[in-house]
């Protein structure tokens, strides 16, 4: 994967927190490690519209910067995060009956230098499972709630045809 970014979509950069340094360095350690990785799993029941599901994240993706933060630290003196001004959001979508699914969210990777917050949506009919997979490095369980929260503020607003909070 290219590792380039183009200078026009970066919004900030900065240098690492005493906290991001430590799970960068056990990261670049052990890149198979889940250590500092968390896979929460959110159920929703109903049936999803996805295109109101998309966008939902998608705008929780573009009013969150760490949501489009990825990190760089090869031929640099230290490490920086860079936040994007533009980022699409990663999602993917499996049956909820997909014997696999489980076996792909188990072996899902974190990329900080690409894609350090990503979903995995298990469909059912009217059951499913969200699946956020990100480094610790982004966010603390707190954080998580409260994007889960916004999520799911944007998402009711697009089906009931509202503008997004």
């Amino acid at each position: 994967m290219e590792n380039k970014l183009e200078t026009k979509n970066i919004a900030d950069m900065s240098g690492l927190s005493p906290l991001q340094k430590g799970i960068l360095f056990h990261y670049l350690e052990n890149h198979n490690s889940d250590a500092y990785v968390e896979k929460v799993c959110v159920e929703l029941k109903g049936v999803i519209q996805d295109e109101c599901f998309d966008n939902a994240w998608q705008a929780v993706v573009n009013a969150h910067e760490m949501l489009r933060a990825v990190f760089r630290w090869e031929k640099i003196q230290n490490p920086v995060q860079i936040i994007l001004k533009e980022k699409r959001l990663n999602l993917e979508i499996y049956s909820l009956m997909d014997q696999e699914a489980v076996a792909i969210i188990k072996s899902k990777k974190v990329d900080l230098q690409h894609q350090p917050f990503s979903l995995v949506l298990l469909k059912g009919e009217f059951h499913h499972q969200l699946w956020l997979i990100y480094s610790h490095i982004l966010l603390d369980g707190w954080s998580v709630s409260l994007l889960i929260k916004d999520f799911l503020d944007c998402y009711c607003a697009l089906i009931e045809g509202h503008p997004l909070p």
